[in-house]
């Protein structure tokens, strides 16, 4: 009896999801309530500048690299849309895919990752 239990239990499926995997999930969770309190772009940016890609504003010849260069000053009236991203060796995934569809120019992707290219298919 010990034996065929013992037996079962060394046949059962062990979850193959890692670690990482879940994190990954959570990093690319869309939150309705940022994109509704920043806007839809900056919530984008936020996003992907979180896992890891770069992106350029429209009308700026340079990407932003870092998460803290993201425009903050509540006074500034300008108005920033997302106009390139740069995605390789990042880590969005297709959770995270609703904050492109709100942003409101189409962004143009450079080399983006083949995970990411998984997820739109």
């Amino acid at each position: 009896m010990l034996f065929n239990t013992c037996k079962r239990l060394a046949s059962l499926q062990i979850p193959k999801r890692t670690f990482f995997g879940a994190l990954n999930a959570i990093f690319n969770s869309v939150s309705p309530s940022r994109i509704k309190l920043v806007g839809p772009d900056r919530a984008c940016a936020e996003w992907l500048m979180r896992n890891g890609a770069h992106i350029r504003w429209v009308g700026q010849e340079d990407f932003v690299t870092h998460y803290d260069n993201l425009p903050l000053d509540p006074e500034d009236e300008s108005v920033y849309h997302i106009e390139e991203i740069f995605a390789k060796d990042s880590s969005i995934s297709h959770h995270g895919f609703p904050y492109l569809s709100k942003s409101i120019y189409t962004p143009f992707l450079v080399d983006l990752c083949i995970f990411c290219l998984f997820g739109m298919l």
